[in-house]
């Protein structure tokens, strides 16, 4: 009876044993499952840029400097914009290589001496919601750039605090936006302060408007329509611009 007590008691300890090392071994399993999920993998187009972004940069610069629209002058330039698409440059190649995912999305180099970085580049699908599947999957990992800032479809423009219509002009400051939820997008009201005496928008300014104002990104994944209106009255319960760009994000 004592040995059978004692088999009794060592089997029982080596299944407490056998039991833990299950435990540890299944949350060992998991954590690393969630440190792979959650690390970003590089894509080839993120690699190949990391790998030539220095010879991109030393190419790119060159190319500013022999195709300026002002050698000599000193003056505070917007950005400038390049495009280039070969196999016998690294600026050329690098929009190649972005191709490959489709030949519908642009590569389009900025050069701005005003900003840093000076040199910023763009990759776009030109506003068509057929691409931002590809779009979305390139360049999804790089680690910190020398050089380049990258964008990933046209930004708003977020530093004009007026903008030019056709009739009158257009204060950031006092417009005020209407967000509606259809399905899983968003309609928008846009109410542009002023007289409707002494203000008109053509169909060419809400084109423009809607762009400068939410960018490629928000108008292709979030937003369904954008209806602008001409408005006396600054409505204070409304949506400034900035609060309606990070409720759509």
């Amino acid at each position: 009876m004592v040995k059978i007590a004692l088999i009794f008691v060592l089997y029982s300890m080596l299944m407490r044993l056998f039991i833990i090392e299950i435990i540890l071994l299944t949350f060992i399993s998991c954590k690393q499952k969630q440190q792979d999920n959650n690390s970003s993998k590089a894509d080839y187009l993120s690699k190949w840029f990391v790998t030539n972004e220095d010879s991109l940069y030393v190419e790119f610069i060159q190319y500013v400097t022999e195709n300026s629209f002002c050698d000599h002058c000193d003056t505070n330039w917007e950005e400038k914009a390049y495009q280039k698409v070969d196999s016998n440059s690294y600026m050329g190649r690098f929009s190649l290589e972005t191709k490959k995912y489709s030949d519908s999305i642009d590569v389009v180099y900025f050069y701005n001496k005003s900003t840093i970085p000076i040199a910023r580049i763009l990759l776009t699908t030109n506003y068509n919601q057929k691409l931002t599947k590809a779009l979305d999957s390139l360049f999804n990992f790089v680690s910190t750039l020398k050089h380049f800032k990258v964008d990933k479809y046209e930004q708003p423009d977020t530093r004009s605090d007026i903008f030019r219509i056709a009739k009158g002009d257009v204060i950031v400051k006092d417009l005020r936006i209407e967000v509606t939820p259809i399905d899983a997008l968003q309609n928008l009201k846009v109410f542009i302060h002023g007289n409707s005496k002494d203000t008109k928008i053509t169909d060419d300014d809400k084109d423009n408007l809607k762009k400068r104002l939410f960018g490629e990104e928000l108008l292709l994944k979030k937003i369904k329509e954008v209806n602008f209106k001409i408005s006396d009255t600054l409505h204070s319960d409304l949506l400034t611009l900035d609060e309606a760009r990070s409720k759509l994000k």
